[in-house]
């Protein structure tokens, strides 16, 4: 799989989020904004911005901070959503927080600011945001109150007229359910309504937690590539079920469970086309090995491979993933099959619980 990065256009900046694929479906949102480039303005210099940025002591200063360095917090009240903010959109920064983008002004300035996150985790719900709802910025200096004005559902590389007056843009991927690269963007459009001094404690400096979820991959399984980069796949939505809190939905909490329920459904796909029950058991230890399959591979994706997280309240309970693949046998036959593997969370694991295929 090939990434091709695509430039988002503002008045007066350039701003870069998206990807498209070429020959084939994209890799993994978390590589879509690694490959950005110094942004410039018409004039010809670097626009970051004039408003203070968020400081993590007691004290309010003014300042750009560095890329992956946390800025601030959104707020939509109703959405129930509070979520941190942090300089740039590299893959790093939106698996752990929104993105601001370092071309665009900061909140509360003049011109249009820019927030970017990804559609399965913190702007998982912003399309049910309506004109009149309100969005908060809270920096270390201020605190910045907008109005939502609309929505627009446009192109990757789509412009995006900056204003003369404090605007704010929340950009995510369209549809808000799917898991990988799309060729839209979603636009929620808001306009300041009120700005002014907060006096803060320093203690909210401090991201959610999201618990790492662990694999019990061995070394030489591992070895073999259990990512995207190593196994190209038709990937298609996500969903999270079960009786999930919004604080879970609107966090990277699914992203976690999804990447690791990936390395598990790829470790079980590795193990069958080796013959290694052992890699298989280290997986799945409650589940058998399926040896009709032995020795056999998936020769390409007939279905995008959709996966469910199940979640209760704020914990993560496991997931289910399920596509049609065409498998090729170690003498070269292939054969359609349906595969589902669930997986099961406990104590920090993930386990595969349940490994069926059907002709």
């Amino acid at each position: 799989m090939r990434l091709v990065a695509v430039a988002r256009i503002v008045v007066g900046a350039t701003l870069l989020w998206g990807s498209a694929a070429v020959g084939g479906y994209a890799v993994s949102w978390t590589l879509r904004s690694e490959h950005a480039a110094l942004r410039v303005d018409s004039s010809g210099g670097t626009h970051l911005g004039s408003s203070a940025a968020y400081d993590a002591s007691t004290s309010c200063r003014a300042g750009t901070p560095r890329t992956g360095q946390l800025a601030g917090f959104v707020e939509i009240p109703s959405l129930s959503l509070k979520a941190p903010v942090e300089q740039g959109e590299t893959g790093p920064v939106l698996s752990d927080a929104v993105g601001h983008d370092v071309s665009s002004v900061w909140p509360g300035a003049d011109g249009t600011a820019v927030l970017a996150a990804h559609d399965v985790s913190y702007f998982a719900r912003i399309g049910s945001l309506r004109p009149g709802s309100r969005i908060v910025y809270v920096s270390a200096c201020r605190r910045v109150t907008f109005e939502v004005t609309g929505h627009r559902i446009v192109p990757s590389g789509s412009p995006v007229a900056d204003s003369s007056r404090p605007t704010l843009v929340l950009d995510t991927c369209w549809p808000n359910d799917a898991l990988w690269w799309t060729p839209d963007r979603e636009l929620v459009l808001a306009r300041e309504v009120s700005n002014r001094p907060v006096v803060r404690s320093g203690s909210e400096s401090r991201r959610p937690a999201v618990p790492p979820i662990a694999v019990p991959a061995p070394p030489a399984l591992l070895a073999e590539g259990l990512t995207l980069d190593t196994n190209p796949t038709l990937l298609g939505t996500m969903a999270v079920t079960g009786s999930p809190a919004s604080s879970f939905v609107e966090s990277p909490g699914p992203l976690e469970v999804e990447q690791a329920a990936l390395t598990a459904y790829y470790g079980t796909l590795h193990a069958i086309a080796s013959g290694r029950r052992d890699w298989f058991a280290a997986l799945a230890p409650h589940v058998g090995f399926p040896a009709a399959l032995s020795g056999s591979s998936v020769a390409g994706y007939l279905t995008r491979l959709a996966v469910d997280i199940g979640a209760s309240g704020a914990r993560p309970t496991g997931a289910l993933l399920t596509a049609e693949v065409e498998l090729r046998s170690s003498s070269g036959a292939t054969r359609p099959a349906r595969i589902t593997v669930s997986c099961g969370i406990a104590g920090g694991e993930l386990l595969v619980t349940g490994w069926r295929w059907a002709p």
